[in-house]
């Protein structure tokens, strides 16, 4: 992840921190203004859905099944996968608009909590349950 300075808007002041396997995940996202993600090629990113979990606006490019985990421009950025300028832009807004990130991460929060939750998996299961046993 990078760090930089706060209220200094010297770039040769950030730091970077390549951290290796991370397993206590919330203290991570505790860590974190904004959560990005540059893959070329991915299934469904569970990063993202635990980042806006956390409260975190995402960044990521569009590949797999980003979509269905990303309200785009809602709970943060989708760009297409080669676009550099469009994602340094959107992650610039994000850097200078801190009510916007957390207007973001509000809105992805209640997101993944609506769309991920253990009750809706469970509704889920127990609907399709119903409707099996209804069709004997």
């Amino acid at each position: 992840y990078c760090y930089c300075p706060e209220n200094n808007n010297d770039a040769s002041e950030a730091q970077v921190f390549l951290t290796s396997w991370q397993m206590d995940m919330d203290y991570v996202y505790a860590g974190l203004d904004i959560v990005c993600l540059t893959s070329r090629n991915e299934g469904t990113p569970i990063s993202l859905i635990e980042a806006q979990a956390s409260r975190r606006p995402v960044i990521s490019t569009r590949v797999g099944a980003v979509l269905d985990t990303i309200q785009n421009d809602v709970s943060g950025f989708v760009v297409e996968s080669n676009d550099v300028d469009g994602f340094t832009d959107k992650l610039k807004l994000l850097i200078d608009n801190k009510d916007l990130r957390m207007d973001m991460g509000e809105k992805g929060n209640q997101f993944v909590h609506q769309k991920y939750s253990h009750i809706r998996l469970a509704n889920d299961v127990g609907n399709l349950y119903d409707r099996l046993l209804s069709s004997r």
